[in-house]
C-alpha cells in the first residue's frame, strides 16, 4: 500500500489482511465524526481546525521518540486499558476532515502495523487522555496518567 491510496483504503486493507470485522474497527458517520473531532479539539487544542493537531496542544504533554521508529508497538503498554473502546483519528491531508474510528488500542496497534506511517490520535471516550504519533516519529501523551505511563515506558527503554 502507499500513502496515495488514502487512509480509509489503507485501513480497510489492513482490516482485511488481519481478518478484523468492520464492527470491531468502525468508522463513524460524518455527523458523529464531526462531533467527536470537535470534542477532541475543545478538550485538547488551543484553536480549532488546525491541520496538525499536535502543533496546537494546550495541555501539558510528554513526548518521546523511540529509536526504532515503531512507537505504535507501544500503544498497548502506554494506554491504561488496551481493550477499552476509544476514538482513533487518522490524519489524511487529502481529505477535508480526518476520519474517526471506534476500536480498541489492541486492534489499533495491530492495524497500524499493517499500514504505512501516518499521524494518528487515540482518545479515550471521556476525553481525559490523548496519545498521538507524528510524522516525526514523536509519541505524545496528554492527560496526567497517560503522560506518566509514556514517561515510564521511555525510561524503561532508555529513550528520550
Amino acid at each position: 500500500m502507499s500513502a496515495s491510496e488514502g487512509i480509509r483504503e489503507e485501513i480497510g486493507a489492513a482490516l482485511a489482511t488481519l481478518n478484523i470485522a468492520a464492527m470491531q474497527f468502525r468508522e463513524l458517520g460524518e455527523a458523529d465524526a464531526r462531533e467527536v473531532r470537535e470534542a477532541i479539539e475543545g478538550s485538547f487544542m488551543n484553536a480549532r481546525n488546525r491541520t496538525w493537531w499536535w502543533e496546537n496542544f494546550r495541555l501539558p504533554s510528554s513526548s518521546t521518540r523511540f529509536n526504532d521508529g515503531m512507537a505504535f508497538t507501544r500503544i498497548c503498554t502506554v494506554v491504561p486499558n488496551p481493550d477499552e473502546q476509544v476514538w482513533f483519528v487518522a490524519e489524511d491531508s487529502q481529505l477535508p476532515e480526518y476520519p474517526v474510528f471506534e476500536s480498541t488500542p489492541r486492534l489499533i496497534q495491530r492495524v497500524s502495523g499493517e499500514c504505512y506511517g501516518f499521524e494518528y490520535y487515540l482518545v479515550d471516550k471521556n476525553f481525559s487522555w490523548l496519545l498521538c504519533e507524528t510524522h516525526h516519529d514523536d509519541f505524545i501523551a496528554l492527560g496526567d496518567a497517560l503522560r506518566k505511563r509514556l514517561e515510564a515506558v521511555a525510561n524503561r527503554e532508555g529513550e528520550k
